[in-house]
C-alpha cells in the first residue's frame, strides 16, 4: 500500500452501515430488562425474556467460540441482514442446535409481536442516524482515516470484507452501547450519544479489525520479548491502546468538534495513559507502521507514561491462558475476569501444551485442586513447587495463589483451592485483588 500523501483515485470499501429491524429484535430480546413496564403489555414476556437472557449466554461457549474477543455467534449473524423476519427465524433454526432453535424460535416470535408495533418509530430514528454516519466515517475525513490506519497495519482494505457498522434500538433497562463481532460492529442508540462519539467508537474498533488481518503482528509480539517487565505489559496492552488512540485520539480529533485531550479516552487507567501518549506520537507521524521499531516504540512510551509506581497485577493479566480442571471453573473465571483476550481449555492437560493462536507474553494461569496438580505434573515443575510446599498450601483458607515472574517477563501463575467449591471462591478472590500491587511467590486468598 501506498504511503504517500496523495489521495486515492478509489474510494476505501470500508464501512457499511445498517439498521435492520431484525438486529434491533434481537437486541432487545437479549438485552431488554423483562421487567420494564413496556414488556409487561403482553403475558407470559417477561418470562420468556428471562429464559432467554439466562440461556443464551451458553452459545457463546464452546463449541461456538474459544476466545473471549472473538464471541460472533451464528444466529446474531442472521440478525444483522435487511430480511424479511421469516427469513431471519429460518436462518436461526439452521445455525442453532434443535436442541436450542425451537426455543430461541419461540422467544423471538414472542417478542416480534411487540416490536413489530414499534418499528416505525425505531426506524424513523435510527435511519437519520445511520444515513449521518454513514456520511461521517465515508467523507473525506473518513477516507484519510482508514487510508492511514491501514496503511499503518501493511493491509489492503479492497481485500478484506467490509466492516458492518448495525445500529439498534437499545432496549429499556440495558447499559450495553456496543460489541464488536468479528466484522460486525453493533452500536445501541439510545440517550443522547452523538454521531460523533459513534464514528470515534467506529474507528476504534476498525483498528481492531485492521491489526486482525495485519501480517506485522507477529513481528511486535517477538520484539516486546526482549524488555522483561515492561515489555509484557506493553505486549498485554498495545493493542488496546492502539484502537484509542486511534479512534478517541486521531477520529476524534478530526471528526468530533467537542474533542478535548484532557479526557478519558478509555476506562482502563493504563490504557488511557498509554493512549494518550501514542496519539500524541501518532499525530507528529501519520505514517507511522506497525512492526519491531513500533513495538519499541511503545516500549518506550510504556516506559515513561506508565512506571513502576503504578504497575497492577491487572497489567500482567490482560491476556491470559487459562488451564482449568473443569467447565465450570473455567465459567466462574470468565465471568470475574478482567482480562481483554482470554484462552481457555478443560480439564487441565496431563502434559504442556500451549494454544497455538495465544502470543508468547500472555499469563498463564493454572486452576487446581490439590487433586488435579497430581494428575498434571507439569504444572509443580514449571511452577517449582516442591513437596513441603503442597503439604503447607493452600494454607488455613483453603485458598492460595501462587505468582511466578518467567524470563520475558511474563507470569506463570497457580490458583489453588482444597476443593472445588474453595478454588471457585478462590477464582473470586483472585480478581477481587486484580489492582494491587504485582508480588511474586505463595500468598493466601
Amino acid at each position: 500500500m501506498s504511503r504517500s500523501a496523495t489521495p486515492r483515485q478509489r474510494a476505501l470499501p470500508v464501512f457499511e452501515v445498517l439498521a435492520p429491524y431484525t438486529a434491533s429484535m434481537l437486541h432487545g430480546v437479549e438485552h431488554a430488562d423483562p421487567e420494564h413496564e413496556e414488556n409487561r403489555v403482553a403475558e407470559g414476556l417477561p418470562a420468556m425474556l428471562r429464559a432467554f437472557q439466562a440461556r443464551s449466554p451458553n452459545w457463546l461457549r464452546s463449541p461456538y467460540h474459544q476466545h473471549i474477543d472473538a464471541t460472533f455467534v451464528p444466529h446474531r449473524a442472521c440478525a444483522y441482514r435487511d430480511v424479511p423476519f421469516e427469513t431471519f427465524l429460518e436462518c436461526v433454526r439452521r445455525v442453532l442446535p434443535a436442541r436450542d432453535a425451537g426455543f430461541a424460535l419461540e422467544a423471538l416470535r414472542a417478542y416480534h409481536v411487540l416490536a413489530a408495533q414499534q418499528w416505525r418509530q425505531w426506524s424513523g430514528y435510527l435511519g437519520p442516524i445511520a444515513r449521518e454516519l454513514s456520511r461521517k466515517v465515508q467523507g473525506r475525513e473518513g477516507q484519510e482515516l482508514s487510508e492511514i490506519l491501514f496503511g499503518a497495519a501493511g493491509v489492503d482494505p479492497f481485500k478484506l470484507p467490509r466492516f458492518q457498522i448495525v445500529l439498534v434500538r437499545q432496549p429499556p433497562g440495558s447499559r450495553l452501547l456496543g460489541a464488536r463481532e468479528e466484522r460486525t460492529l453493533v452500536l445501541a442508540i439510545g440517550g443522547d450519544r452523538s454521531v460523533a462519539s459513534l464514528a470515534e467508537t467506529a474507528f476504534h474498533e476498525l483498528a481492531h479489525y485492521a491489526v486482525q488481518y495485519s501480517s506485522r503482528v507477529e513481528r511486535i509480539e517477538i520484539e516486546f520479548q526482549n524488555f522483561g517487565d515492561i515489555g509484557a505489559i506493553a505486549a498485554n496492552h498495545w493493542n488496546e491502546a492502539l484502537a484509542t488512540a486511534f479512534g478517541q485520539g486521531l477520529a476524534a480529533s478530526r471528526l468530533n468538534p467537542r474533542f478535548c485531550f484532557q479526557r478519558s479516552m478509555y476506562g482502563n487507567e493504563t490504557v488511557d495513559a498509554l493512549a494518550h501518549a501514542l496519539y500524541l506520537v501518532w499525530r507528529g507521524d501519520p505514517y507511522l507502521e506497525l512492526g519491531p521499531t513500533f513495538a519499541r516504540r511503545f516500549v518506550n512510551i510504556a516506559k515513561e507514561s506508565w512506571p513502576p509506581n503504578k504497575w497492577q497485577r491487572s497489567d500482567f493479566l490482560a491476556r491470559a491462558e487459562v488451564y482449568a480442571p473443569s467447565s465450570g471453573a473455567l465459567d466462574t473465571f470468565q465471568d470475574r475476569m478482567r482480562a481483554q483476550r482470554f484462552w481457555g481449555r478443560a480439564p487441565i492437560p496431563a502434559h504442556f501444551s500451549r494454544d497455538p493462536q495465544a502470543p508468547p507474553m500472555v499469563a498463564r494461569i493454572i486452576l487446581a485442586t490439590p487433586g488435579d496438580l497430581k494428575a498434571a505434573p507439569w504444572v509443580t515443575q514449571s511452577l517449582g513447587i516442591t513437596a513441603d510446599d503442597l503439604r503447607r498450601q493452600p494454607g488455613h483458607t483453603g485458598k492460595a495463589e501462587l505468582w511466578r515472574r518467567q524470563p520475558n517477563g511474563a507470569r506463570l501463575i497457580l490458583v489453588l483451592g482444597r476443593t472445588p467449591n474453595l478454588l471457585n471462591e478462590a477464582i473470586v478472590h483472585f480478581w477481587a485483588k486484580a489492582d494491587a500491587r504485582p508480588s511474586e511467590g505463595w500468598a493466601e486468598l
